[in-house]
């Protein structure tokens, strides 16, 4: 009788430890899915970050165009080539002379750092400058906060 208690308790021991085995998948299994998702949702936001933060280069480097939607005045003032004093001329922008790299975008909960490296280059001047935008979520679409322009 001691002999079937053993072999029954020895049973009772493997089947929970397979249950333990099954239970241990599963949070793994369930651990990596998470990390999955939370990796592909945070590339699609780096993306759509991306798109922004380019466009607020564009509408920058235009006269004369409405900006408060997308960037404070400050930003403007920093980007735009006519506020800064690299000309002196009216000029018009031509998105032939510009080109904008492959942002580096860094986000968390509504707030963004990208960095950027950008070339404008028409015939009259041109400038080639790494871009720092600090951007936050403001009513759906990204909004530039900030901007450092490294000489």
């Amino acid at each position: 009788m001691l002999l079937s208690n053993k072999k029954s308790i020895k049973k009772k021991i493997l089947r929970g430890g397979v249950i333990v085995l099954k239970k241990k998948r599963t949070l793994i299994l369930i651990l990596l899915i998470s990390i999955v998702l939370f990796c592909t949702i945070y590339i699609f936001f780096a993306i759509w970050i991306a798109k922004d933060a380019r466009n607020i280069l564009r509408v920058g480097l235009q006269n004369d165009v409405e900006y408060k939607n997308i960037m404070h005045s400050d930003v403007y003032k920093d980007i735009n080539p006519l506020q800064r004093h690299l000309t002196y001329t009216e000029y018009t922008y031509e998105p032939k002379f510009h080109e904008i790299e492959t942002p580096l975008v860094l986000h968390f909960f509504g707030y963004a750092k990208v960095w950027v490296k950008q070339r404008y280059a028409p015939e009259d001047f041109g400038f080639e400058e790494p871009v720092t935008l600090t951007m936050k979520l403001k009513k759906g679409e990204w909004y530039a906060t900030n901007v450092h322009i490294e000489p």
